[in-house]
């Protein structure tokens, strides 16, 4: 079955500023993965930062795509104590939509 969403060429230029509302704990660091399509080769990721019910990471990440239709944003936890990653939240962005104007609200869809 083909993919009948728009694809998008060029630079994505893409900050990510930080989360809110997960779980208060010192003995927990978070982390953003941020990837294009289902293509693992083009991923990025922040800083791990610890988490105290909020996360400011402010940074700016830049990537060339070519035929690229979503941006899959996943927060993963880290458990020190148990040593342990854990998807925390996930999200999907249409690209085209979102170039085209939507409303960034419109864009989202969590899984």
């Amino acid at each position: 079955m083909a993919n009948t969403q728009p694809a998008v060429d060029g630079c994505l230029v893409l900050t990510l500023y930080g989360v809110r509302e997960l779980k208060k704990t010192l003995l927990c660091e978070a982390y953003c993965i941020v990837q294009v399509d289902d293509n693992t080769n083009k991923r990025i990721g922040t800083t791990m930062q610890t988490c105290r019910g909020a996360v400011a990471w402010n940074q700016c990440f830049e990537m060339t795509v070519s035929q690229a239709r979503e941006l899959h944003l996943m927060v993963y936890t880290w458990e020190t104590r148990g040593g342990k990653h854990k998807v925390s939240s996930r999200a999907t962005v249409n690209l085209a939509s979102l170039i085209n104007g939507a409303k960034t609200n419109d864009t989202f869809a969590q899984r």
